[in-house]
């Protein structure tokens, strides 16, 4: 996998992430949070988001389509 997101992005996702994870040690929709937290993470320390790749994905069918 290349990075596919920007350092900015990066640091987005792991604020965003953080904030999520404490919000469910502190039961606010505990599993919700827990994972979206837990993914957000992953995605800046990676530095890889999937949304991309599968957006690419649903493109690429549309022009075989044609």
């Amino acid at each position: 996998m290349t990075c596919n997101i920007d350092q900015t992005d990066r640091i987005n996702r792991a604020c965003l992430g953080a904030l999520l994870i404490v919000s469910a040690l502190l039961n606010f929709s505990q599993l919700f949070y827990l994972v979206v937290g837990i993914i957000l993470i992953g995605q800046a320390y990676i530095g890889w988001c999937s949304i991309p790749a599968i957006l690419d994905q649903f493109k690429s069918k549309k022009k075989k389509k044609k």
